[in-house]
């Protein structure tokens, strides 16, 4: 946490937070002077965070702030502490997963979001299928006719986009104002409240500087670009190596939804893993919600 002002402030009647400089070791060339992000002191009730995120996010047109629900590492829920004689579980716990990463450890990384529309998603999709099919194949059930006409282990291509319906920042902020619904998003109790200057959710993801295990993070802002395009989806969640996504005009159809699956795989394997494709596609119809984590 900072307390060096940042060329852009922050609208009035927020919690108490501050603003977030790269840590020096996560950036090169010139030094970053200039805060990447403001994120709140403390984790934001959930009766005060959404209707704050939907008013921050409705503001956005006029303020160029783009809105986060954050989240801190944290360690798995089943995961097995080493023993070791004289120090507490609770203390290593605390060593191997520290409190504050990544946000308030400014273990981050902005790259300029001017590269987004110089890439192509359907390209980094199919190379990513590709990928991921030849190297985890059998943690995919695709069943015999996951694709009709289509040999069983070859791209798909991009789903067709869905019929424009409701705003999608209006769907967001009803869905982040819902009793629970900040919850869905992140599947985290404690979620902080973060502002970045971007012009859309693909740009927040590089503005901030989300460091992960998904890969370089330009390439995913441009997935999620051409999803905002193609199905209304807006970024609301950011965690250590997770995504939540609220989606307006989700697939309606079992062939799109299939495609859409499709690209899922491709953008985070982790997803589908072990999973029947036909049952994800079809739990993608009509679902606003899409979660993304990377091991």
């Amino acid at each position: 946490m900072t307390g060096v002002p940042a060329s852009w402030g922050v609208p009035d009647g927020l919690p108490d937070g501050g603003y977030i400089i790269p840590d020096p070791p996560y950036h090169d060339g010139e030094p970053v002077t200039e805060p990447a992000l403001w994120i709140t002191d403390e984790p934001v009730p959930d009766a005060r965070l959404g209707p704050m995120f939907a008013r921050l996010l409705a503001a956005h047109g006029d303020t160029g702030l783009w809105p986060l629900l954050l989240t801190e590492m944290s360690a798995p829920a089943r995961v097995l502490m080493p023993v070791i004689p004289g120090v507490s579980a609770d203390l290593i716990r605390a060593q191997l997963y520290p409190p504050g990463r990544p946000w308030h450890k400014a273990e981050i990384f902005p790259v300029p979001a001017s590269r987004i529309d110089e890439l192509d998603a359907g390209e980094l999709l199919a190379r990513d299928w590709d990928l991921a099919v030849s190297t985890g194949g059998e943690r995919f059930s695709f069943g015999a006719d996951a694709f009709p006409g289509l040999p069983r282990l070859s791209w798909p291509g991009l789903a067709d986009p869905a019929p424009p319906g409701a705003d999608p920042d209006a769907v967001a902020a009803g869905l982040v104002a819902a009793p629970g619904g900040a919850g869905q998003l992140t599947t985290h109790e404690d979620i902080y409240l973060g502002l970045v200057p971007a012009c859309d959710g693909a740009a927040a993801i590089t503005a901030c500087g989300w460091l992960s295990n998904a890969g370089d993070t330009t390439e995913i802002a441009a997935v999620i670009r051409s999803w905002q395009r193609r199905f209304g989806v807006r970024l609301c969640a950011i965690g250590f190596d997770t995504l939540g996504l609220c989606v307006a005009w989700p697939p309606a159809t079992a062939e799109q939804a299939r495609r859409v699956a499709a690209e899922h795989i491709a953008f985070c394997p982790e997803t589908a893993y072990h999973v029947d494709v036909a049952d994800y596609a079809h739990d993608l119809e009509g679902n606003q919600v899409w979660l993304f984590w990377w091991d």
